[in-house]
C-alpha cells in the first residue's frame, strides 16, 4: 500500500512540476536575453520537486519490502514523466549549459550581475533533479527483486 501512495504523490508532484516548467519554458519570450520565465518556472517547480525527490528516496529505500513486483510497474510512471520532463526542456536547460542564457546563442550578450544564481537555478529545477529522480527510481527497480513473488523467500 505504501508504494502505491508514494508512487501517485510522486506521479502528481512531477505532473505539476512539469506543467509549471512547461509553462515557464514555452509561454515567455526572451526579449533582450530575459530568462525570467524559465527562472519563474524553476521556482515554482521546486517544492513539487521536493516532493518527488522524498518519494522517490522512499521508494527507492522500501523497495526490498515488496513481496511482488509493484516495484517495477509503480516505479514506471514516474520514471516515464521524470524522463519527459527531461525531453520536452533539453532546449532550456541545454541552452543554460551551452550559452549561459536559456534563450540561446542569439541572446549571450545580454548578461546581469544575476545570471549566475538564476542559471543555477533552472539547472538545478530543469535539469539535476529530474536526472536524481530518474536515477533513484531506476536504483529503486534494479534493487528490488525482479521475480514473481513465488519465487521469493518469505519476508521476516
Amino acid at each position: 500500500m505504501a508504494g502505491l501512495v508514494t508512487t501517485i504523490a510522486v506521479t502528481v508532484a512531477l505532473a505539476v512540476s512539469w506543467i509549471l516548467q512547461l509553462l515557464g519554458t514555452f509561454t515567455g519570450t526572451c526579449t533582450q536575453g530575459d530568462n525570467g520565465p524559465a527562472v519563474t518556472g524553476a521556482v515554482f517547480s521546486a517544492a513539487p520537486l521536493a516532493i518527488s525527490v522524498a518519494g522517490s528516496a522512499f521508494f527507492f529505500r522500501t523497495a526490498k519490502r515488496f513481496e511482488t513486483g509493484q516495484p517495477v510497474f509503480l516505479g514506471l510512471l514516474p520514471l516515464f514523466l521524470a524522463t519527459a520532463m527531461l525531453i520536452t526542456t533539453r532546449e532550456t536547460w541545454l541552452n543554460v549549459m551551452r550559452f549561459g542564457t536559456p534563450c540561446g546563442a542569439d541572446y549571450q550578450s545580454y548578461g546581469t550581475s544575476l545570471v549566475a544564481q538564476e542559471n543555477a537555478l533552472i539547472l538545478i529545477s530543469y535539469f539535476l533533479v529530474p536526472v536524481l529522480i530518474c536515477a533513484l527510481l531506476l536504483a529503486a527497480l534494479a534493487k528490488s527483486k525482479l521475480e514473481p513473488a513465488s519465487k521469493r523467500k518469505p519476508s521476516s
